[in-house]
């Protein structure tokens, strides 16, 4: 049991740094050369770690749609957008926040799901139907989702560490290659 409330306080150290940029030891994240690995614990089937990761999520989204991104819309020196996709079973929209790497006009994600054995939803809904909504910031926009060849995904790969190093930790948890996901927005930004 005490391994459980170990990942739960994780969990919500980890959540707390998505949403307001800080550590557990109360310090802001700053430069690079001061980050420190707090790689999330791996997803398991504990359902209070997964409630409170759900809970933490929604806290994000609400945070970050009320303040315009203000609240939430950096994490780890790293910005974060809203991703909106179709459940692929339910048809209802599945909002998560995710950290990007902009490349000229396309958002980069990486599918990581803290390197589990099996994909993260909102890409398994992407693969079902690559249409959704992104929120960067103020800006709403449609976009358009694709998965990186391999070619693409060794290019992006190492900017992509750089900007979260943490990635890398979760490849080594994890024997699937995990994706990059190219988002191509599909019409002006309102």
């Amino acid at each position: 049991q005490n391994k459980d409330l170990e990942h739960v306080r994780d969990s919500i150290f980890c959540q707390r740094a998505l949403v307001f940029g800080s550590r557990p030891d109360g310090g802001r994240v700053a430069a690079k050369s001061n980050y420190r690995t707090m790689a999330p614990p791996r997803p398991t089937d504990n359902k209070l770690l997964e409630y409170t990761f759900r809970f933490a999520v929604r806290a994000h989204v609400a945070l970050y749609g009320l303040t315009g991104g203000r609240i939430g819309g950096r994490s780890f020196n790293a910005p974060v957008l809203l991703l909106t996709t179709k459940g692929r079973k339910t048809g209802k929209p599945r909002t998560i926040p995710l950290l990007y790497l902009k490349q000229d006009d396309t958002y980069v994600l990486v599918a990581s799901f803290a390197g589990a054995e099996r994909h993260p939803i909102w890409y398994v809904n992407l693969q079902a139907d690559p249409h959704a909504t992104i929120q960067v910031m103020t800006r709403v926009m449609s976009v358009t989702a694709d998965t990186a060849d391999p070619a693409m995904r060794s290019n992006l790969w190492p900017k992509l560490v750089a900007m979260y190093p943490d990635y890398e930790v979760y490849q080594t948890r994890t024997d699937r290659e995990i994706p990059v996901v190219l988002l191509k927005p599909q019409a002006k930004a309102r």
